[in-house]
């Protein structure tokens, strides 16, 4: 099966962070405990056999492995050749949103649960913020300001495109376009411990806060400092595991302040490119966000992306969406609602305020984009790749003994 193929299944270009190179892995390396193997499970199909005994999993949490075919709603024969596992080897599959079966005594107990207690077959983190941040229709995507920001746009019918993964959706029968950006609060949090050197929560917390205030001091565009945030590689639409961050236009005027703004609005930037490569594959805008992670407690960034990205924003109420999620798929799944979408309805809320884009910033911004960042990395991926493997295997010289 090559690689266009495996992508046209489950929605995913090959990428590291799936299962199938890990089992692979495995066959080659650990070829005694492959063989051995009784059942391949995903996390929530572990938990789900731990609390009721059943081996059985949603397609919602089959999905991410790389090893689902969603227009099939069943796991890829394909694939599963390929790598020598058997579809009996995997767990039974369900719905999302149904009753994948009822906690057992023993598990009652060690647990501290009633027996019997229903449990629903759920989806990944991702979709279940959306779901969180009430995202069952187009025109709105949920946007996740955390250590990844990820964002994900609602889709009736199925796409597959470089520009996103495609995700089974938190409404059944629907998809998540999910775009990732695995260098989010990350780089923030890079800035924090290794540029400012902060040695504790509340001296980080001071800092940040110190380092939000200053936002209001520093123009649009960094005066000039722009930042690519792939300082942990890069996903879509590159899927480059070898990419890293750029930093351009130092000049002696810049400051630490100004590179935090380059932080922000380079990974707004990114957030731009990202939803463009959504909208382009549905053929349909999306509007605004729904910002939800630690990130969109910060209004000021809030505005940043409004006016990066020309698109309005608002916030979820709820301080752990994905978690809400989780109790949407469970309230429709005991039967308390009829459909998963008035679920969602009932149990979500938005906070008070929008973020609209400033016209005059939004205009500021769209040229350094369009001129600058869009076409940054492309020009340097190339050089960036031959640095990395020309540097890759002397990370061990600093512990050398001459």
């Amino acid at each position: 099966m090559d690689a266009k193929a495996f992508h046209c299944a489950t929605g995913k270009p090959l990428s590291g962070n799936l299962a199938v190179g890990k089992i692979r892995w495995l066959a080659r390396h650990e070829p005694g405990i492959f063989a051995q193997t009784y059942k391949f499970l995903d996390v929530a199909g572990f938990l789900v056999h731990k609390l009721t005994g059943a081996y059985r999993t949603g397609w919602g949490c089959a999905d991410p492995l790389g090893l689902f075919d969603l227009l099939e709603n069943a796991w890829s024969r394909p694939v599963l050749d390929s790598l020598g596992v058997r579809v009996d080897q995997m767990p039974d599959l369900c719905p999302t949103g149904a009753v994948i079966g009822e906690v057992t005594l023993p598990a009652a107990q060690a647990c501290g649960l009633r027996p019997c207690i229903p449990v629903v077959a759920g989806i990944g983190d991702g979709q279940s913020g959306g779901l969180g941040a009430g995202i069952t229709g187009a025109g709105t995507a949920y946007l996740n300001l955390g250590t990844a920001v990820v964002s994900g746009a609602h889709a009736k019918a199925y796409v597959a495109d470089l520009a996103f993964r495609t995700m089974t959706g938190g409404v059944p029968g629907t998809y998540s376009l999910e775009t990732v950006l695995l260098g989010g609060t990350y780089t923030v949090d890079w800035f924090l411990d290794r540029i400012l050197g902060c040695a504790d929560e509340d001296e980080r917390a001071a800092a940040l806060s110190r380092y939000d205030a200053s936002l209001d001091t520093i123009s649009v565009g960094a005066e000039g400092l722009m930042l690519v945030p792939y300082f942990n590689s890069t996903m879509n639409p590159y899927w480059d595991a070898g990419a890293s961050g750029i930093t351009v236009g130092w000049r002696g005027i810049h400051t630490l302040e100004h590179l935090y703004r380059a932080i922000l609005e380079g990974i707004a930037f990114e957030q731009r490119l990202h939803t463009e490569g959504v909208e382009a594959a549905l053929g349909k805008p999306v509007d605004a966000y729904i910002a939800i992670g630690g990130g969109a407690k910060s209004s000021r960034w809030c505005q940043i992306i409004a006016d990066v990205t020309g698109r309005h924003v608002r916030r979820a109420v709820a301080p752990e969406a994905a978690a809400l999620g989780a109790g949407i798929l469970a309230a429709y799944g005991a039967g308390l609602y009829s459909a998963v979408q008035d679920a969602a309805a009932a149990m979500t809320r938005l906070g008070p305020r929008a973020f609209g884009p400033t016209r005059c910033r939004h205009e500021q911004y769209d040229r350094l984009y369009t001129e600058v960042y869009r076409g940054l990395f492309p020009a340097l991926q190339e050089r960036l790749g031959r640095l990395t493997a020309l540097t890759a295997d002397r990370t061990t010289d600093r512990f050398a003994v001459g």
